[in-house]
């Protein structure tokens, strides 16, 4: 299967892709917004249908994927930090072994507390 390709004019090809990337992450409500603004645009003929359709449904799709991914990525990274409660009272510093925090504003050493 070979991948759309980019329209040649640089203007287009970054309406295209910043317009894929805001669809991606707000919803097809902005395309539909869009569409009803630029409607009589040349430019964005692409939104009906024109020559690079194909491309721009490309770009969506693949931004959609990348979002997915990411939020996907982080909700483990987050069930990992539960899981494992965190690093507890413990911090790794540099590549040596994990040392213990001390709350601020209090000396490590002073008995008296």
């Amino acid at each position: 299967m070979e991948l759309p390709q980019p329209p040649q004019d640089e203007d287009l090809r970054n309406i295209i892709d910043k317009l894929a990337v805001f669809v991606a992450r707000n919803g097809v409500e902005f395309e539909t917004m869009t569409k009803q603004k630029q409607r009589d645009n040349p430019r964005f003929a692409f939104l009906f249908g024109g020559e690079f359709y194909n491309y721009y449904m490309y770009r969506v799709t693949t931004e959609q994927a990348v979002l997915r991914h990411r939020t996907m990525r982080q909700q483990q990274q987050q069930t990992n930090q539960i899981g494992t409660g965190g690093q507890g009272p413990f911090q790794h510093f540099g590549g040596g072994a994990p040392r213990m925090q001390q709350p601020s504003g209090q000396n490590p050493f002073d008995m008296s507390q």
